[in-house]
């Protein structure tokens, strides 16, 4: 896994999840960066368009600082395993809540 990816915090609102990430050095054109949401229950990736709405933000120095995932409303709800993924690597993992 590559180093550098810093402190990772999760969110989700109704049409978007994001990966908030604050000290990390990792910068945009170095890797591949995107958020996988996972059903708690199944362990299944959420059928997501992924390619499409994944957006991935830099300082102005090039560092990765949030990646987010959008998605319809209602297309995500509860709670889903979310992973921020690195390149094949998932750099880090955790829970959001869509109400």
């Amino acid at each position: 896994m590559p180093g550098g990816v810093g402190r990772i915090t999760f969110s989700a609102d109704t049409t978007r999840a994001v990966a908030e990430i604050t000290g990390g050095t990792l910068t945009k054109g170095r890797h591949v960066y995107s958020l996988v949401l996972v059903n708690r229950e199944t362990g299944k990736a959420l059928p997501l368009y992924y390619t499409k709405r994944t957006a991935v933000l830099s300082s102005p120095y090039g560092r990765v600082t949030p990646v987010s995932v959008a998605y319809e409303r209602g297309e995500v709800t509860g709670t889903v395993k979310a992973y921020l993924m690195v390149d094949t690597y998932p750099a880090a993992r955790g829970t959001v809540t869509v109400e």
